[in-house]
């Protein structure tokens, strides 16, 4: 259009007139052939802008600009529309003659008929109009989309990959928005404009690919990168802005699948290989040089010469030359330690100078190289040796580290404690058989044992502990040795006080145990110290090492028994020297939470702990004690029974036959202390003795009182007897290092040695034939061992022509005057 024809459709409308224009003024058939011609001129407009879409670009501009001045012709004619309408309301609202006033009513209906018909075909105007402002805006979109294409062929040419992949988004959204649901329906305009940018992108993909292939070359041994690519007089293009690109084509990730899929194959897969195949005394060795002529980083492995491999080779070979085939090939497998550090420069090279510093990119090839590279590690090498297996765990963190692998990926680690655990099975297995070879031993030797020598022990403890200086009631613990101690600071006075005062709770006496045992709790020691380190390093082999500690105290309480199950009631020697064990293994199990309390971390505590199987321990050695103490009791009261103190005189065979009984009886104690001797406690052995003796008292002493009468060669025959008794106690007591009870009975209550009825024996022994007088004398001695009925029969026993009866005596000796 031009504004001469636009300008001519305002013209020819007369409704523009003033105001006080009459209803005669309006000329009908002008104004349908007004509407005539504003339809007429619409179609015209209609084929015109058709056939512009498929002229040129000129000519889709010069109709763009004439858009605008038809759209205000169309609101001109809109105006004197509703004006021509305002004046025919207003005409039909005047008086006049009623023939002349009918015959405007009648012409008036007619013009708002043709009137309404006007605006109606004035609204299709419109539809159309809006029709062709949509296709102006389509030419404006394609006018610059084609500007767009030109730009992107300008920036790929300069080598601008970023921008102009970023282009390439914007001109696909402008494309989308001129876009047909169907492509047939589609002008060929819009459809010719999207195959050029179809074929620009497809370009932009292919130097992009031609970058990265210039940038990055692989051989057999080398991994070259180039730092950066020109191309003509395109502007210099780095790894990383060609990464950016492709990430915006959403390409990316396919091209870095192919190029850690070429680098496995050409470079990885030929070094793993050669590295589980070297012969002996070689290495794989890599090394990172730069090219200043081709303005490249290379990244090279080598073989080389290394004595240490051959040398650990050679032994290996040695040690296992006897071994089977398979055995001899599986120890032939290098080590995976020795091939690590080749990997880890490879992928430090593949993230500094392959993936652009993008750990998107890094993260992809990781995902192609990792599974290849620890599946190859644990098949071909050998990750068992406690080197390889630290080397395996530093190299999977430090890959988890630098992003190279997923944080939960565990192949390897999961491997090493795998074969951690087998190990630990295994090493539990021979633990527990070496156990028990030691513990069904029968007769082991003997290891002497005191808490000044054993680790952890009450003494060692006192010994960390300061001083005590001017507050004597005060302890000046202070917090270094608190944390020494592993205790609280409110704690440690009361500790220290407690050692100080009730020490002898938990100290260890002096004692001889069976070798096996004290091996059994060096070993239970050993483990301890392996579990607070695994506990340390957040370790859960922890938790096994504290269950094989539990199960070795199970099998002591198991096999000891039971090995020495037909000696522990008859042998006073075997039963005390498994007393003596379970006494050690108790105290070992209770000075634990104290020895490595500190070294523990704190929600592991419980790891030192084991007081649930204290009393089980102290039960088992205490109840075959037990049983054995009542053996011999059977045995004394047995070897006794031929003793009749009721039978005869001193010249009678009775006499001897009780002679020989008590000798038998006090032996019998002899033998069995001194073979408790070997072994127990000093304390415990004393009052094991005591026991055991009193036992032999207290038979004479319920015989001696039986007696009805006694004759005067009866009663010096009752106190040889007694005598004899006495002495072969003492004798006993003296076999074992005892201190011997004093002639004089009568210092016998002052004695810490308690025997049970040897105090009523001496005074008997003492006192047996003598008169009143002499009774008196020992009144307090009587009256403090003996019992009323007792002190009667003694005294019926003594006396025969004594002028005052038993009864009168004892009021006598019980009174306080």
């Amino acid at each position: 259009f031009d504004s001469r024809q636009t300008q001519s459709l305002g013209v020819g409308v007369r409704f523009a007139a003033p105001a006080t224009m009459t209803t005669e003024e309006v000329n009908l058939p002008t104004l349908r052939r007004l509407l005539a011609d504003v339809t007429r001129k619409a179609d015209q407009a209609q084929a015109r802008v058709f056939a512009t879409i498929d002229a040129k670009h000129a000519e889709f501009i010069s109709a763009s600009d004439q858009v605008g001045d038809l759209r205000g012709a169309l609101e001109i004619l809109r105006s004197d529309v509703n004006k021509a309408a305002g004046q025919l309301r207003t005409a039909s609202g005047n008086g006049g003659d009623p023939v002349q006033s009918a015959a405007c009513t009648q012409q008036d209906g007619t013009l708002v008929a043709k009137l309404r018909l006007a605006v109606a075909e004035h609204g299709e105007f419109q539809a159309e109009l809006d029709s062709l402002g949509a296709s102006s805006r389509v030419l404006k979109t394609m006018l610059e989309a084609h500007r767009q294409l030109g730009e992107l062929d300008r920036l790929s040419d300069a080598g601008r990959y970023s921008k102009a992949a970023e282009l390439t988004l914007e001109i696909a959204v402008s494309l989308q928005t001129i876009s047909a649901p169907k492509h047939e329906t589609e002008p060929g305009l819009v459809q010719a404009a999207k195959k050029s940018f179809y074929q620009r992108r497809r370009l932009l993909t292919d130097r992009l690919d031609s970058a990265l292939l210039h940038m990055v070359q692989l051989h057999g041994r080398s991994v070259a990168a180039h730092q950066r690519h020109e191309s003509g007089a395109a502007e210099a293009t780095s790894v990383q802005q060609v990464w950016e690109a492709m990430h915006v084509l959403d390409m990316r990730s396919r091209r870095v699948e192919q190029l850690a899929e070429q680098l496995l194959r050409v470079v990885l897969q030929p070094l793993l290989d050669t590295a589980r195949r070297l012969p002996a005394g070689q290495v794989i060795k890599a090394k990172v040089t730069g090219d200043k002529a081709h303005e490249c980083i290379v990244w090279a492995w080598d073989t080389a010469q290394e004595s240490r491999i051959l040398e650990e080779r050679v032994l290996n070979a040695n040690d296992h030359s006897a071994g089977g085939s398979a055995g001899k090939e599986q120890k032939r497998r290098p080590s995976a330690r020795d091939v690590l550090p080749v990997l880890e420069s490879l992928f430090a090279f593949v993230q500094e100078h392959l993936s652009g510093a993008s750990s998107d990119v890094y993260s992809l090839f990781g995902k192609r190289l990792w599974p290849a590279t620890s599946s190859c590690l644990l098949r071909h090498f050998d990750t068992c040796d406690a080197d390889s297996s630290e080397s395996l765990e530093t190299f999977e963190s430090l890959m988890q580290s630098t992003g190279f692998v997923a944080t939960r990926e565990k192949t390897l680690s999961r491997h090493i404690r795998e074969h951690r655990r087998s190990l630990g099975e295994l090493r539990r297995t021979t633990m527990l058989a070496e156990a028990r070879g030691w513990l069904m031993q029968g007769d082991t030797p003997l290891v002497s044992v005191c808490d000044a020598t054993e680790p952890g022990s009450v003494t060692q403890l006192l010994a960390k502990l300061p001083s005590k200086q001017a507050t004597p009631h005060k302890s000046n613990l202070t917090a270094a040795t608190s944390a020494d101690l592993g205790l609280d600071a409110s704690f440690s006075e009361e500790f220290s006080q407690l050692l100080q005062q009730e020490g002898g709770i938990l100290r260890l006496p002096t004692m001889n145990v069976s070798s096996a045992t004290h091996r059994l709790v060096s070993l239970i020691r050993t483990l301890m110290d392996e579990t607070v380190k695994l506990a340390g390093e957040g370790d859960a082999a922890a938790e096994d090492l504290n269950r094989l500690v539990r199960e070795l105290c199970a099998l002591f309480a198991i096999l000891r028994p039971y090995a020495q199950k037909a000696q522990l009631r008859t042998s006073p020697h075997s039963c005390a020297i498994f007393l003596a064990d379970c006494l050690y293994l108790v105290h070992a199990l209770l000075i634990l939470p104290y020895a490595y309390r500190k070294q523990l971390p704190s929600n592991k505590l419980n790891l030192s702990i084991f007081i649930d199987l204290v009393p089980q321990l102290r039960i088992l050695g205490e109840s075959h004690f037990l049983a054995m103490l009542r053996h011999m009791q059977e045995q004394i009261a047995v070897a006794l029974g031929p003793c009749d103190l009721a039978a005869g005189g001193a010249q009678d065979r009775a006499y001897i036959a009780a002679e020989a009984a008590l000798g038998s009886a006090v032996q019998r104690v002899k033998l069995a202390a001194q073979g408790m001797a070997s072994s127990l406690p000093q304390q415990l052995l004393h009052e094991t003795a005591g026991l055991l003796l009193g036992i032999v008292c207290q038979d004479l002493r319920g015989k001696l009182f039986k007696l009805q009468h006694a004759t005067p060669d009866q009663v010096g025959y009752l106190s040889a007897l007694l005598a004899f008794a006495l002495n072969g106690g003492r004798q006993a007591l003296a076999a074992v290092g005892m201190e011997t009870p004093p002639e004089d009975a009568e210092q016998l209550v002052r004695s810490s040695i308690k025997i049970p009825s040897w105090g009523a024996l001496a005074v008997a022994a003492d006192l047996l034939g003598s008169g009143f007088s002499r009774f008196m004398e020992k009144r307090m001695l009587l009256l403090t061992t003996l019992r009323k009925e007792e002190v009667l029969k003694l005294m019926y026993l003594s006396w025969r022509d004594e002028f005052l009866p038993p009864e009168e005596a004892w009021e006598a000796l019980n009174s306080d005057e």
